[in-house]
């Protein structure tokens, strides 16, 4: 793995949306989950974009924390992050759900439902985004520049009232990056 430059152009979010369908609130309570990654949110003040599209509520949810809690915050698209993983014969491109600037350091993050956190996959993209932490990080120290670190936030269900705090996120620092 080579990490050639610390400092990427943020790409266009291209998704599509239902006509005459505004963009909701991201605080607003979504009632048909099944239906949120047709949804387009706004409201944001923190996120890098304006607009953002989520593949769960479990992320909904977490851009509500990360909104309150992070410096900023941005849902990276494919080809932002070149982070590559093994999965048998194939090395598919691995976009982390978020990617989080808090304080002193640079984390991406993923929320999973607490049954997948062992699955082949999730552990393959994983142990891919530690290996891209180090090296970012590496480079990032050269550069005297934010840390990065991967954090999997596990167990956010929709049942979940209070799901993680900025105590919570610091909590997950395992490596050292650029700033975003």
């Amino acid at each position: 793995m080579q990490v050639s430059r610390g400092f990427t152009e943020l790409k266009p979010c291209n998704d599509t949306a239902t006509a005459g369908q505004a963009p909701r609130h991201f605080r607003e309570t979504v009632e048909d989950v099944d239906a949120i990654r047709q949804m387009r949110f706004d409201g944001f003040t923190k996120c890098l974009y304006p607009l953002q599209k989520f593949d769960s509520d479990r992320e909904r949810r977490f851009a509500v924390i990360l909104e309150r809690d992070a410096n900023k915050w941005f849902k990276p698209v494919k080809g932002q992050l070149l982070i590559f993983y093994e999965l048998g014969t194939e090395q598919p491109v691995y976009v982390p759900d978020f990617v989080v600037e808090m304080g002193a350091f640079v984390l991406t993050a993923e929320t999973k439902k607490r049954v997948n956190l062992k699955s082949d996959e999730v552990l393959a993209k994983a142990a891919a985004a530690m290996r891209w932490c180090k090296y970012a990080s590496a480079c990032a120290t050269a550069q005297a520049s934010l840390g990065h670190g991967l954090g999997t936030v596990p167990g956010m269900s929709r049942t979940t009232k209070k799901p993680g705090t900025a105590k919570f996120l610091a909590s997950l620092k395992i490596g050292c990056g650029g700033r975003i």
